[in-house]
Parts: structure tokens; sequence; C-alpha cells
């Protein structure tokens, strides 16, 4: 051992079976740190101020000096030496654990557990007495370490383990094996084979519970001793292998409550009428389940550090250990058998092999009994039977109303019959019409053919239209009649298509000498309406009113427009007239007026008919006014939207042009991007589409491109047939690229095939609709889809963009993010990393890129950055690595920035977030 003398000089002891020798021969001024016992009894002393070892074989001759390379020891303080394993390992005050090796060559270890990471403060190193390849260290702070010479650090034990306190200052091997230690905080016996910690302090003999540095002896009958701050404590560790109360604590209960009312044999209201001490067995009502025991050990010495533990065997599944705490509630038992055990330990903090048990029974409630049990059973088959019985009423009445409905889907299905008939012949009629109707007209154009010939082909030719027309008539009647004619709404010039189906029959007028006349007023501009079926009211008035018109008489139509979207339209001649009385009949199906004085006149009488079931379809009326023999008028009121015309109806078919009218209050509203080479129907769409979101328009699919990558919009509403490249293509070429494979596409096109259909689902559209399309419709299903992308930003949003510091990385299934977070890792450890470098490697401008993740995280890219490197670094810190590591790692410039920027953005530091951890 090492002493200083008198003068404060460094002199060197050896105790041997001779007495106590000083070494004789000693370097010059010297600051002796550490010593050890090297193979072949020499003993090496290390001093601190040369960085050397002198090495001396005996006592009385010259050392040998090792120098080391000072500046691999530079501000090295050791604190402990041993030769262990073929190495010499050196425990130091500020540095953690060394090894010296030959060639002096020191190499420093560290190492970390789930418990705990290395210390770099350490105190004594001591060989373990089983195992010699390991050893254990002391720290300061740090708890007791166990290290393995080829396997490093093992285990590390703190107070969380049952140590007294964290500071080790002597370790001392007893000749049991076990591992005796002096802290802060007295001193404690560790068993390395059960990992029980037995812990001694000033209440339990001890002159003191701090104990000092190095002061530590182990005599050769074995006894130990510590120094202290109060003197030295010298004990022999066999006296504490054995106790008389060792397997046998006698343990009694002191207390019992029942529902929170204390039970005693001396109380008129309790449930136990013995003495706790000697009670056995307990029996309570289903109503009396809620119990607390209290229970005692008889031990006498330090009874504040007798331990308890209980079961009661039925609710729990083992002993439940409850420290110091000698109290065990339950609540709400169910009822059954139970057993209460207790058990504690002894002095040497044991268990005890005696164990005391109570019995516990909880009746059950009396409709929980066995004869409840019966009579459920027996109510349970009367209610079967009940519902049997009911079961078959329900089913004869079901088998009724079957029938009564098979019989009624019989007589429609002839209903059926007989119209599908109807409408199979008259589909049939349409074949000889056409080889009628064609080769009259290319008769009629043979010069060669007299007039009485053409004449008669001209006559032909007409009355075979006519019965084309009916049988169009028929077939709009066996629609409706099925429900399934169904408005098609489209957009166009009301005036003009009015005019142009009044011009056809000017012919006809001209060949009876009528005057036909046409005028309108306030109906200028765009409408949306069914050509169709304004087409066949109008042909039909006209029809009824040329045929009833005389010679040389007038049919005069009159367009006209009303403030409340009422469109009016009047047809007037100055025919015969209708009757009063039969005026209400006109519009019946099959109803003629008896003009059989004129037998021309003749007819089906399903026109007029047609005409009102059409004007009611469009949730229009249908009014006549009649004077016989002066004149008669027949007016159709329909409601019909108008829409407003602007600037963009007047450009070329090329033009582009992006609507920004929306507010400034309105700028964040989902961009619709409306591509269609038809110049009325793009800006009736945007027109449309302007009220609820920000707007832009194309006019084919190459500037669509453009404009898809420049503005990223948030849905593009696509025509299909365009110049230059179609709808198809244009879906295809967006959802392959990362770069916009997140916005919606709608594909409108008058291709309603079935293949068409699949194939523009095919190119990965989200919507496809046919034309003519409702517009509400459009609307609903624009609505629908940015619902739909809200959504999926809302999911993405939660799970990579938590307030919470992550244990893990989420994980990220967008092949854009995917990408984008591939390239961040990348370059992850360099500060430097921005938005620049991210545009660079996704071929994307800095302001494509922040609207694509505005899009899908709402998050700029900068702070996408700092975000992901934050979820990085918790991350790490949750692997176990330190904080200025993880720091570096993710690209920060300093651990206290780092630190900074982690508290702004989960509200913890990393060091609090580590201890949440751990």
């Amino acid at each position: 051992f090492v002493t200083s003398n008198w003068l404060n000089q460094e002199e060197i002891y050896q105790l041997d079976g001779q007495g106590l020798r000083s070494f004789t021969y000693l370097p010059g001024p010297a600051i002796y740190s550490a010593m050890l016992s090297m193979p072949g009894d020499s003993i090496w002393v290390y001093d601190q101020q040369e960085a050397a070892w002198y090495c001396w074989k005996t006592a009385g001759e010259k050392p040998g000096k090792l120098l080391l390379n000072k500046a691999s020891m530079k501000n090295i303080v050791l604190a402990d030496a041993k030769f262990i394993g073929g190495y010499i390992w050196l425990s130091t005050y500020n540095h953690g654990l060394l090894q010296y090796k030959a060639e002096n060559r020191v190499n420093k270890f560290a190492g970390s557990l789930s418990n705990g990471i290395m210390p770099e403060t350490l105190t004594e190193i001591c060989v373990d007495p089983v195992d010699k390849t390991q050893f254990w260290i002391g720290s300061r702070g740090g708890g007791l370490i166990l290290w393995d010479v080829q396997k490093g650090l093992q285990r590390i034990y703190t107070v969380e383990d049952g140590l007294p306190n964290n500071t080790i200052y002597c370790i001392l091997p007893d000749k049991a094996g076990k591992i005796w230690c002096s802290t802060n905080k007295g001193i404690f016996r560790f068993d390395r084979t059960t990992g029980l910690v037995t812990a001694f302090e000033k209440t339990d003999g001890l002159p003191g519970n701090e104990f000092n540095r190095a002061h530590k002896f182990r005599f050769p009958d074995g006894r130990l001793a510590f120094g202290g701050l109060d003197g030295y404590t010298i004990f022999n560790p066999s006296d504490f292998d054995s106790s008389p109360t060792t397997g046998n604590v006698p343990l009694f209960l002191t207390g019992l409550q029942i529902n929170n009312e204390i039970q005693d044999a001396n109380l008129s209201n309790s449930f136990i009428k013995e003495p706790l001490s000697s009670l056995a067995e307990i029996r309570l009502p289903y109503n009396k389940n809620y119990l607390r025991f209290e229970f005692a050990a008889l031990l006498f010495n330090q009874p504040q550090k007798t331990k308890y533990r209980y079961q009661l065997e039925g609710a729990d599944a083992g002993w439940v250990e409850n420290g110091t705490l000698n109290i065990a509630s339950y609540s709400a038992l169910r009822p059954g058998r139970y057993t209460f055990r207790m058990n504690a330990t002894d002095n040497n903090g044991r268990w005890s092999d005696a164990v005391k048990e109570i019995a516990v029974m909880i009746a059950p409630p009396f409709w929980a009994a066995w004869w409840a049990y019966i009579m459920y059973a027996l109510v349970g088959m009367l209610l079967f039977r009940a519902y049997f019985k009911f079961r078959e009423r329900q089913l004869k009445t079901a088998q009724n109303l079957a029938f009564e409905k098979r019989e009624a889907l019989r007589l429609r299905e002839v209903d059926e019959l007989k119209d599908r008939f109807f409408s199979n012949i008259t589909h049939e009629f349409r074949t000889p019409l056409t080889l009628i109707i064609n080769p009259l007209e290319k008769l009629g154009q043979d010069p060669s053919l007299s007039d009485v010939a053409l004449n008669t082909i001209q006559t032909a030719q007409r009355n075979s239209k006519q019965l084309l027309r009916l049988i169009n008539e028929f077939l709009d009647f066996s629609k409706l009649n099925d429900g399934k004619l169904k408005l098609k709404l489209s957009a166009g010039e009301l005036t003009l298509f009015t005019a142009d189906c009044v011009q056809s029959f000017e012919t006809a007028a001209k060949e009876k000498k009528v005057s036909l006349g046409f005028s309108y007023s306030s109906v200028e501009g765009y409408y949306l309406f069914d050509e169709e079926k304004w087409g066949k009211i109008i042909s039909n008035l006209l029809s009824n009113a040329l045929k009833f018109t005389p010679v040389n008489g007038t049919v005069s139509v009159f367009l006209s427009g009303r403030c409340d979207e009422q469109i009016q339209l009047e047809v007037k001649d100055n025919g015969p007239g209708i009757p009063v009385e039969e005026q209400k009949k006109i519009f019946n199906r099959f109803y003629q007026v008896d003009h059989s004085a004129i037998p021309a006149y003749g007819g089906t009488g399903i026109g007029l008919s047609l005409v009102k079931e059409l004007a009611e379809l469009m949730e229009g009326t249908i009014e006549l006014q009649s004077t016989p023999g002066v004149a008669t008028s027949f007016l159709i009121s329909i409601p019909m939207k108008k829409l407003e015309a602007n600037q963009s109806m007047l450009l070329p078919a090329t033009a582009i042009a992006t609507k920004k009218e929306v507010d400034e209050a309105e700028q964040d509203a989902p961009l619709v991007l409306v591509v269609e080479d038809n110049d009325e129907l793009r800006s009736f769409l945007v027109e449309a589409m302007r009220s609820h979101y920000r707007v832009a328009e194309a006019a084919d699919g190459l500037k669509a491109w453009d404009m898809i990558l420049q503005e990223l919009p948030d849905i593009v509403i696509s025509d299909v047939m365009m110049p230059g490249q179609d709808g198809f293509d244009l879906c295809r070429t967006c959802k392959t690229d990362n770069r916009t494979a997140h916005i919606g596409f709608i594909l409108l096109t008058s291709k309603a095939a079935h293949d068409a259909r699949l194939t523009g689902l095919g190119t990965g559209a989200d919507d496809y609709i046919t034309k003519p399309f409702n517009l509400q419709e459009l609307e609903f299903r624009s609505a629908n889809l940015l619902s739909l992308q809200q959504q999926t930003r809302f999911w993405l949003q939660a799970q990579l963009m938590s307030t919470d510091p992550p244990g893990q990385l989420p994980t990220v299934t967008d092949p854009f993010l995917l990408q984008l977070y591939q390239e961040m890792d990348a370059k992850l450890d360099d500060s430097e990393l921005g938005v620049d470098y991210l545009c660079k490697t996704m071929a994307m401008s800095r302001s494509t890129l922040n609207r694509k993740l505005k899009s899908l995280l709402d998050i700029s890219a900068n702070d996408l950055i700092r975000q992901h490197r934050l979820q990085k670094a918790a991350s790490l810190i949750s692997s176990g690595l330190d904080i200025s590591t993880v720091a570096y790692q993710v690209g920060f410039s300093s651990p206290s920035y780092f630190s900074q920027c982690f508290k702004e953005k989960y509200g913890i530091t990393p060091s609090e977030y580590i201890s949440r951890e751990s």
C-alpha cells in the first residue's frame, strides 16, 4: 500500500507473513495513484506525475521504469489498476475504463445497456471471486458495473436493482463469493448468483453511513474492514449467513375491513366471530365483496425493513410484492372460493417459508343460485316454444305475401311483354322504312322522270317520313311508360336552335301557301335545355298548325323569355279552331277532334299528348287558347337556366387563360383546371366552377400538361377528344409522374361505350363522366374527390407529422414522399441540406415543390427538412445514442441548437425525452 510520511512524501509498504516492510529504493518526488500485483509476484506502481510504471520484484531492490506515452495519458487521473485476463485494466476518475496493452498502447472502453451507459467517473476494480474473466468496477453516481474481459460491459446495477446508493467507493469479496461494497449510504452485500442486495446502515449498527475511497482491508481470517468518516467498520461476513428467524417468520392478520367497515369479534355487526389472530375462514354474502387486509410479521429487529407479499388465489395470478406496506385491498370480487396468502422477509431480506392462509368464500346472489338457473332454463324453453309458434305464423304470412307478389309480378311481366312486343315491332318498322325512304330520295333525284312520276314519288316520300315520325313518337311513349325517358341537358343558343326547327317547315308551308313566321324577345345567349325533346315539341306543334291552317293562312311562332327563368313558346295559327267542349280532351292520348268534313285533317291523336308529357318531363306547362273559326294558340312555358356569356367565349381554340377572380380571402380555395377544346363548353364549365373554386383553363392536352406542372391543381376536368394530346394520354402522363400523381382527374367525354370507360379508368382517372352531363352531378363528383384528397392529406399528416417524439420513424408509402425522404436521408448529416438540393434531385422548381408538399402535408419544404431531422433524432436517441452524436448525425451545427429546436417541436428537451423513455 502507498502512504505519506510526516514530510508529506510518498512511501510504499508491503505486508506479508513476516510483517510490514518498507520499499527501500523509491524514485524522486512522485505521485503514486495506482498499485497492482503482476504475475511473478512483482509489484507495479504508477507515477501520475511522470506517466510511468515502476516495477519491483522485491522490496529491497531498485525498481524498473516503464514510460507511457504522455499524450495518451494526458489529463487522465487513475483510480485503480488490476491485472486481469492478461491485460492491465485501469479505472479513472475522468475517462472511464482503460486497457493497457503492450507497446504502450492504451485503449478506452465504453458501452451501453438498456438500463444505463458506462459512466466516466470510476473508482475501484475488484476481480470476481468466482469467474476470473470478469471483474467489478465501482463508480461515482453510476452504480456497480460488471465487465467481462472478452465480451465487455455485462450489467450495471443501480438503486433500481436494490442498491442503497449509486456511488461505490470500495469493493471486497468474502470467502462465500459474495461482493461487499461501501457507499455514501452504508454498506451492502451483493449475491452475484441470485442478484439479492442486502443493505446495512447506521441503524443496523454502523458507526456512520458515509465511507471513504480506498479505505478497505481483508484480514487473513476472512474479516472485512471499511473506513468512513466515523472510523473503521470491521465485521465477519459469515456472521450474516444465518439467522434464528430464517425460513420461519411468524405472520398474523392485524386488521380486516369489509365494505369499509372494521371487523372484530367484539363488534355486534361483524361478520367474523373469532379473534383475527386465529381466523382461518371468512364467509360473506355476494354484496360484501370489498375486502381490506392488514397483517404484520413478528420481527422486532428493524421491522421497517421487513417486506411483504400477498396473493388472493382465484383473483391474483401470482404473488403481489408490496414492499414494506402490509395492506392488501380487493374490490368487487365475484362470488366464489378464494384463499388469501401472506408472506414476509426475514432479517436478511429472504422470503420466509411460513405462509399465512385464510379461506374466503363469497356466496352467490339468489338469482345466481342453482335453482335459479333451473328456472331460467324452464323460462327459456317456454320462450323458445312461443317463438317457434310465432315464427310458424310468420312463415305462413310470408308465404301468402310471396304468392301474391309472384302473381303481381306475373301480371307485370305480361304487361312488360306486351310493351316489349309493341316496342320491338315499332323498331322493326324502321328497317323497311329506311329501305323505302332511301330509294325514294334516289328516285326523286332522277331527271328522266316525268312531273307526274316525280309528284307521286314526293308524296310517297313525305308520307314515309311522316310514318317514321309516328314510329319515333310511339317509341317515346314506350320510354315514358317505362320511366326511361330522361332529360339530357346541354348548353346552346336557344334562339338559333328554335329558328332552325321552324325553318325546316318552310318548304311544307310554301307548298300549302301558308305564311310561316318566327320572332323572339329577351332570349339571347346560351341556355341549358334538352335539344331532342325541345325539337320534338316544336315539330309536333308546327305539324298540327300547318295541317289545320287553310291555304293562304298564317302560322306564327314567338319565343320569349321572362325574368323568372321561364321560356315561353307560342305557336299560333288561323285554322278552324277547336270547339270549347273538346279543348279539355285535346291532350288525351289517341284523342282526335272530329273534322269529318275535312278528311285531310286525319291523324293518330298522339302528337299533342306527347307534347304535353314532354313539357311536364321538363317541369313545364302547356296551355290552349282557341276561338273556333278565328285562331288557335298553344303556349308552352318551361324553366331554363341561362348561361352568362364571358370574354373567353371569343378567344381562339388555342388560347389559354388562368382565371384568378377569387377574392383575397379565397386564395386557399382548391384549384381546378378545365381542359376542353370547345370554347363555349369550356367557358360554361369555368363559369360554373368559379363560384366554388379557383379555376384555370386550357384548350388542349399539351398546354394543359405545362400548366399542370406549373400550377399543380387539385383537380383536372379534361375532355378526351382534343388536338395534340388527348385526355387519355394526359391522364396517363399525370398519374405516372410522382410530381403530379396526387392530382384528382375527371375525364369528360361523349364516349359512353364500355370499352372507352375501361380505357379511361385504366389510365388512372378518378372518375369518368359522359356527355351530355348534369352540371350538379359534376359539381358533386368534384366535391367528393376534393373531400377524399383532404381526408388523405389529414391521414398523411397524422402519420408523418406527430407532435410527440416518435420511438421509431413512421412508414412512408406515397411514392413521391418516399423518394423525397430517401433524398433527405442521403444528406441528413450535412447541415447545408436545403430546398435547393431537394429541387435539384427531384427535378422540380422551388415553387412547384412547395405546392406539392402543401397539397400532400400542408407544410413547406424547409419545415419538412427540420421535422424529418427531429424525427430521425428522436429515433436515434431511443436507440441509445447520446445527444451530441445524434445532433451531428442529423445535420445540426451544435448540440445546443439541436436541443432548442427539439424543445420547440416536442415541448421537452432531449434529456427529458431520454429520462421519459428510460
